[in-house]
């Protein structure tokens, strides 16, 4: 069977394609714009506030709101990657320090695998 057009075992084949070709179509223009415009930190607040904002209803997943979260699902994704983008554009301005920089990096890193093994053991 098919529900909204779509047959459920097709659709995170869908889900990665539209992430994907959304992503491809639009993070250069706003790479561009972060590279050469003085808005790349009021394009990272937004973005982190979008983020949060599209991630918040996921709360309220059930079985009415399934599609719904769903679309909710494929923006997260596409602000998840601009926010990315903001972060990783302001690693070389912290340091100039080749030294420091591989400290920060692997800070960094070990953060986020720490959260994301923490998050696992919790869920």
């Amino acid at each position: 069977g098919r529900t909204h057009g779509v047959r459920p075992s097709s659709f995170l084949s869908l889900y990665n394609v539209v992430v994907g070709l959304s992503s491809s179509a639009l993070l250069p223009l706003l790479g561009a714009i972060v590279d050469h415009t003085h808005h790349r930190l009021l394009l990272g607040r937004i973005s982190a506030v979008a983020y949060c904002a599209a991630i918040f209803p996921m709360i309220f997943l059930s079985q009415s709101t399934w599609f719904a979260v769903a679309i909710l699902l494929i923006v997260n994704a596409f602000v998840g990657w601009i926010h990315t983008g903001m972060a990783f554009a302001y690693l070389p301005e912290m340091s100039n320090d080749r030294k420091v920089m591989e400290r920060l990096n692997a800070s960094f890193t070990s953060v986020q695998f720490g959260t994301g093994v923490v998050f696992i053991l919790l869920v």
